[in-house]
Protein backbone atom coordinates (compact mmCIF):
# COMPACT_ATOMS: atom_id res chain seq x y z
CA UNK A 1 0.00 0.00 0.00
CA UNK A 2 1.35 3.09 -0.95
CA UNK A 3 0.42 7.11 -0.18
CA UNK A 4 -0.12 9.96 -2.51
CA UNK A 5 -1.38 13.54 -2.24
CA UNK A 6 -2.11 16.03 -4.55
CA UNK A 7 -2.34 19.47 -4.03
CA UNK A 8 -4.08 22.32 -5.69
CA UNK A 9 -5.48 25.70 -5.27
CA UNK A 10 -9.10 24.20 -5.02
CA UNK A 11 -8.58 20.96 -3.33
CA UNK A 12 -6.09 19.15 -1.71
CA UNK A 13 -6.41 14.76 -2.44
CA UNK A 14 -4.99 12.08 -0.52
CA UNK A 15 -5.52 8.04 -1.56
CA UNK A 16 -4.72 4.97 -0.49
CA UNK A 17 -3.11 3.22 -3.68
CA UNK A 18 -2.48 -0.11 -4.38
CA UNK A 19 -1.29 -1.87 -7.93
CA UNK A 20 -1.98 1.72 -9.46
CA UNK A 21 -5.85 1.32 -7.94
CA UNK A 22 -7.24 3.96 -5.83
CA UNK A 23 -8.37 1.78 -2.76
CA UNK A 24 -9.74 4.78 -0.63
CA UNK A 25 -9.39 8.72 -1.50
CA UNK A 26 -9.96 11.91 0.90
CA UNK A 27 -10.76 15.33 -1.39
CA UNK A 28 -11.01 18.44 1.45
CA UNK A 29 -11.99 21.81 -0.95
CA UNK A 30 -9.11 24.31 -0.27
CA UNK A 31 -8.61 27.88 -1.29
CA UNK A 32 -5.41 29.81 -3.24
CA UNK A 33 -5.66 31.76 -0.29
CA UNK A 34 -4.94 29.27 2.45
CA UNK A 35 -2.15 29.33 4.93
CA UNK A 36 0.30 26.96 5.33
CA UNK A 37 -1.22 26.04 8.57
CA UNK A 38 -4.25 25.71 7.26
CA UNK A 39 -2.62 23.74 4.34
CA UNK A 40 -0.89 21.23 7.01
CA UNK A 41 -3.91 20.70 8.93
CA UNK A 42 -5.96 19.50 6.08
CA UNK A 43 -3.27 16.87 4.89
CA UNK A 44 -2.96 15.73 8.56
CA UNK A 45 -6.35 14.91 8.57
CA UNK A 46 -6.35 13.08 5.36
CA UNK A 47 -3.34 11.30 6.57
CA UNK A 48 -4.70 10.37 9.50
CA UNK A 49 -8.26 8.73 8.19
CA UNK A 50 -6.10 6.80 5.03
CA UNK A 51 -2.78 5.32 7.09
CA UNK A 52 -2.75 1.33 7.11
CA UNK A 53 0.22 0.22 8.49
CA UNK A 54 3.71 1.11 8.26
CA UNK A 55 4.79 3.39 5.40
CA UNK A 56 8.71 4.71 4.46
CA UNK A 57 7.20 7.84 2.41
CA UNK A 58 4.49 9.69 1.58
CA UNK A 59 4.55 11.15 -1.98
CA UNK A 60 2.71 14.50 -2.75
CA UNK A 61 2.38 16.70 -5.92
CA UNK A 62 2.56 20.47 -5.48
CA UNK A 63 2.09 23.16 -8.16
CA UNK A 64 5.19 25.34 -8.83
CA UNK A 65 9.03 25.74 -9.46
CA UNK A 66 10.46 22.68 -7.45
CA UNK A 67 13.81 20.79 -6.64
CA UNK A 68 12.66 17.39 -6.12
CA UNK A 69 15.89 16.29 -5.24
CA UNK A 70 15.41 18.27 -1.97
CA UNK A 71 12.07 18.77 -1.62
CA UNK A 72 12.40 22.69 -2.12
CA UNK A 73 9.93 25.05 -4.06
CA UNK A 74 11.53 27.70 -5.60
CA UNK A 75 8.29 29.57 -6.90
CA UNK A 76 4.34 28.83 -6.41
CA UNK A 77 2.15 31.26 -7.97
CA UNK A 78 -0.94 30.07 -6.44
CA UNK A 79 -0.41 28.71 -2.98
CA UNK A 80 2.40 29.83 -0.16
CA UNK A 81 5.07 27.14 -0.96
CA UNK A 82 7.59 29.58 -2.24
CA UNK A 83 11.09 29.29 -0.64
CA UNK A 84 10.28 26.76 1.56
CA UNK A 85 11.42 23.26 1.98
CA UNK A 86 7.78 20.93 1.83
CA UNK A 87 9.99 17.79 2.53
CA UNK A 88 11.34 18.91 5.56
CA UNK A 89 7.70 20.60 6.95
CA UNK A 90 5.48 17.70 5.45
CA UNK A 91 8.12 14.60 6.96
CA UNK A 92 7.28 16.66 10.37
CA UNK A 93 3.88 16.73 9.78
CA UNK A 94 3.30 13.35 9.53
CA UNK A 95 6.14 11.88 10.99
CA UNK A 96 7.09 9.75 7.78
CA UNK A 97 9.63 11.13 5.04
CA UNK A 98 7.69 12.83 2.29
CA UNK A 99 8.73 12.69 -1.52
CA UNK A 100 7.66 16.48 -2.97
CA UNK A 101 7.53 16.56 -6.62
CA UNK A 102 5.61 19.26 -9.38
CA UNK A 103 1.96 18.05 -9.19
CA UNK A 104 2.23 17.83 -13.20
CA UNK A 105 4.75 15.59 -13.09
CA UNK A 106 3.38 13.44 -11.14
CA UNK A 107 0.39 13.59 -13.15
CA UNK A 108 2.62 12.28 -16.27
CA UNK A 109 4.03 9.73 -14.07
CA UNK A 110 0.82 8.43 -13.03
CA UNK A 111 -0.65 8.16 -16.69
CA UNK A 112 2.75 6.88 -17.94
CA UNK A 113 2.86 3.63 -15.51
CA UNK A 114 -1.31 3.05 -15.62
CA UNK A 115 -3.04 5.09 -17.29
CA UNK A 116 -3.37 7.12 -21.14
CA UNK A 117 0.19 7.20 -21.85
CA UNK A 118 1.46 3.23 -21.08
CA UNK A 119 3.66 1.93 -23.40
CA UNK A 120 4.97 5.25 -24.26
CA UNK A 121 8.06 6.69 -23.92
CA UNK A 122 8.00 10.54 -24.58
CA UNK A 123 4.99 12.21 -23.26
CA UNK A 124 4.21 16.13 -22.68
CA UNK A 125 1.08 15.82 -20.09
CA UNK A 126 -0.81 19.03 -19.28
CA UNK A 127 -3.08 19.86 -16.44
CA UNK A 128 -5.50 22.69 -16.56
CA UNK A 129 -7.47 23.71 -13.86
CA UNK A 130 -6.91 26.35 -11.62
CA UNK A 131 -3.46 27.12 -13.31
CA UNK A 132 -2.16 25.35 -16.20
CA UNK A 133 0.95 22.68 -15.33
CA UNK A 134 2.93 20.66 -17.41
CA UNK A 135 5.06 17.20 -16.83
CA UNK A 136 7.53 15.87 -19.54
CA UNK A 137 8.34 12.65 -19.73
CA UNK A 138 11.13 11.61 -21.95
CA UNK A 139 12.76 8.13 -22.29
CA UNK A 140 10.23 6.88 -19.84
CA UNK A 141 11.48 9.90 -17.22
CA UNK A 142 10.19 12.81 -15.29
CA UNK A 143 12.53 15.45 -17.49
CA UNK A 144 13.87 17.78 -14.90
CA UNK A 145 16.10 20.01 -16.37
CA UNK A 146 19.22 21.82 -15.28
CA UNK A 147 17.90 23.61 -12.49
CA UNK A 148 15.41 20.62 -11.31
CA UNK A 149 12.00 22.21 -12.51
CA UNK A 150 11.11 21.89 -16.15
CA UNK A 151 7.67 21.83 -17.51
CA UNK A 152 6.16 24.93 -15.89
CA UNK A 153 4.87 25.60 -19.12
CA UNK A 154 1.58 27.65 -17.81
CA UNK A 155 4.05 30.30 -17.62
CA UNK A 156 5.71 30.61 -21.40
CA UNK A 157 4.41 33.51 -22.77
CA UNK A 158 1.80 33.28 -25.68
CA UNK A 159 0.79 36.90 -25.90
CA UNK A 160 3.40 39.78 -25.92
CA UNK A 161 2.35 42.30 -22.83
CA UNK A 162 -0.78 40.77 -22.43
CA UNK A 163 -2.52 39.92 -19.69
CA UNK A 164 -1.03 40.21 -16.13
CA UNK A 165 -0.37 36.54 -14.72
CA UNK A 166 -0.51 35.38 -11.01
CA UNK A 167 3.52 34.98 -11.24
CA UNK A 168 3.31 39.14 -12.07
CA UNK A 169 4.64 38.17 -15.88
CA UNK A 170 2.43 39.51 -18.76
CA UNK A 171 1.23 37.25 -21.34
CA UNK A 172 1.30 33.90 -20.01
CA UNK A 173 0.07 30.17 -21.17
CA UNK A 174 -1.86 30.38 -17.63
CA UNK A 175 -3.30 33.67 -17.45
CA UNK A 176 -4.99 33.10 -21.04
CA UNK A 177 -6.15 29.11 -20.99
CA UNK A 178 -6.72 27.92 -17.69
CA UNK A 179 -9.91 27.55 -15.64
CA UNK A 180 -9.45 30.35 -13.60
CA UNK A 181 -9.01 32.80 -16.62
CA UNK A 182 -12.06 31.14 -18.45
CA UNK A 183 -14.06 32.73 -15.03
CA UNK A 184 -12.18 36.04 -14.99
CA UNK A 185 -13.36 36.65 -18.91
CA UNK A 186 -16.69 35.89 -17.92
CA UNK A 187 -16.78 38.09 -15.07
CA UNK A 188 -15.59 40.49 -17.21
CA UNK A 189 -18.09 40.53 -19.85
CA UNK A 190 -20.99 39.81 -18.12
CA UNK A 191 -24.02 40.89 -19.19
CA UNK A 192 -23.65 39.62 -22.41
CA UNK A 193 -25.00 35.83 -22.01
CA UNK A 194 -28.60 34.61 -23.14
CA UNK A 195 -29.61 32.47 -20.21
CA UNK A 196 -28.53 35.25 -18.20
CA UNK A 197 -25.92 33.28 -15.87
CA UNK A 198 -25.20 34.42 -12.31
CA UNK A 199 -21.91 35.16 -12.62
CA UNK A 200 -20.68 36.38 -9.65
CA UNK A 201 -20.77 32.15 -8.69
CA UNK A 202 -19.86 31.11 -11.29
CA UNK A 203 -17.06 27.93 -12.18
CA UNK A 204 -15.60 26.53 -15.34
CA UNK A 205 -17.22 23.71 -15.07
CA UNK A 206 -20.69 25.44 -15.07
CA UNK A 207 -19.50 27.68 -18.55
CA UNK A 208 -19.01 24.19 -20.33
CA UNK A 209 -22.51 23.36 -18.80
CA UNK A 210 -24.48 26.23 -20.42
CA UNK A 211 -22.59 25.70 -23.92
CA UNK A 212 -23.77 22.54 -23.72
CA UNK A 213 -27.15 24.00 -23.50
CA UNK A 214 -26.73 26.48 -26.08
CA UNK A 215 -25.66 29.58 -24.47
CA UNK A 216 -23.71 31.65 -27.29
CA UNK A 217 -22.05 33.80 -24.39
CA UNK A 218 -20.79 30.44 -23.02
CA UNK A 219 -19.84 28.87 -26.65
CA UNK A 220 -17.76 32.14 -27.23
CA UNK A 221 -15.56 31.88 -23.83
CA UNK A 222 -14.71 28.06 -24.35
CA UNK A 223 -13.66 29.18 -27.92
CA UNK A 224 -11.28 31.57 -26.50
CA UNK A 225 -10.02 29.20 -24.18
CA UNK A 226 -9.67 26.39 -26.75
CA UNK A 227 -8.28 29.04 -29.33
CA UNK A 228 -5.16 30.06 -27.01
CA UNK A 229 -4.84 26.39 -25.61
CA UNK A 230 -4.09 25.53 -29.36
CA UNK A 231 -1.65 28.29 -29.80
CA UNK A 232 0.43 26.86 -25.98
CA UNK A 233 0.07 23.20 -26.98
CA UNK A 234 1.61 23.84 -30.54
CA UNK A 235 4.15 25.60 -29.08
CA UNK A 236 4.90 22.72 -27.42
CA UNK A 237 4.90 20.13 -29.59
CA UNK A 238 7.21 21.78 -32.09
CA UNK A 239 9.62 21.99 -29.69
CA UNK A 240 9.19 18.74 -27.52
CA UNK A 241 8.08 16.58 -30.41
CA UNK A 242 5.90 14.00 -27.67
CA UNK A 243 4.43 10.62 -29.39
CA UNK A 244 1.41 11.96 -27.45
CA UNK A 245 -0.05 14.61 -25.15
CA UNK A 246 -2.16 13.97 -22.52
CA UNK A 247 -4.99 16.69 -21.33
CA UNK A 248 -5.48 16.08 -17.66
CA UNK A 249 -6.84 18.35 -14.81
CA UNK A 250 -10.64 19.68 -14.38
CA UNK A 251 -10.98 20.41 -18.33
CA UNK A 252 -10.09 16.82 -18.57
CA UNK A 253 -14.18 16.04 -17.97
CA UNK A 254 -15.03 17.79 -21.37
CA UNK A 255 -12.73 15.40 -23.39
CA UNK A 256 -16.19 15.25 -25.86
CA UNK A 257 -16.54 19.23 -26.30
CA UNK A 258 -12.90 19.81 -26.10
CA UNK A 259 -10.50 17.06 -27.79
CA UNK A 260 -12.27 17.40 -31.50
CA UNK A 261 -12.02 21.26 -31.44
CA UNK A 262 -8.34 21.37 -29.98
CA UNK A 263 -7.13 18.78 -32.20
CA UNK A 264 -8.33 20.72 -35.14
CA UNK A 265 -6.88 24.01 -33.85
CA UNK A 266 -3.87 22.59 -33.22
CA UNK A 267 -2.56 20.89 -36.92
CA UNK A 268 -3.45 24.56 -38.41
CA UNK A 269 -0.77 25.99 -36.12
CA UNK A 270 2.37 23.30 -36.06
CA UNK A 271 5.13 23.85 -38.26
CA UNK A 272 5.44 21.20 -41.16
CA UNK A 273 3.80 18.08 -41.88
CA UNK A 274 3.70 16.91 -38.12
CA UNK A 275 1.90 13.73 -36.82
CA UNK A 276 0.71 13.82 -33.21
CA UNK A 277 -2.09 12.24 -31.05
CA UNK A 278 -3.80 14.14 -28.40
CA UNK A 279 -6.28 12.63 -25.77
CA UNK A 280 -7.67 13.28 -21.94
CA UNK A 281 -5.85 11.45 -18.96
CA UNK A 282 -8.00 8.00 -18.47
CA UNK A 283 -6.99 7.95 -15.04
CA UNK A 284 -9.39 11.43 -14.81
CA UNK A 285 -7.90 13.27 -11.78
CA UNK A 286 -6.92 10.34 -9.93
CA UNK A 287 -3.15 10.57 -11.98
CA UNK A 288 -1.91 13.26 -9.66
CA UNK A 289 -2.73 10.75 -6.76
CA UNK A 290 -1.71 7.98 -8.35
CA UNK A 291 1.59 9.04 -9.85
CA UNK A 292 2.66 10.47 -5.98
CA UNK A 293 2.23 7.52 -4.81
CA UNK A 294 5.13 6.13 -6.81
CA UNK A 295 7.54 8.71 -6.61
Amino acid sequence: MRIGFDIGGSHISGALVDNGKIIEKIEAYSEVSWTMDEIIKSIKNIYQDLTVGDLKYVGFGVPGAIDSSRGFVHTSSNLPFANKNLKDIFSNTLGVEAKIENDANCAAYGELLYGRAKGFSDILFITIGTGIGGGIIIDKKIYAGANGFAGEIGHHVIVANGRECSCKKKGCFEAYASMRALVKQAKKLAGKNELQLDISSISGKDIYQYAKAGDSFAKNLINQQIYYLAIGISNLITILQPQIVIVGGGISAQKNYLIDPLEKKIAKNLYGNHSFSIDVASLENNAGVIGAAYL
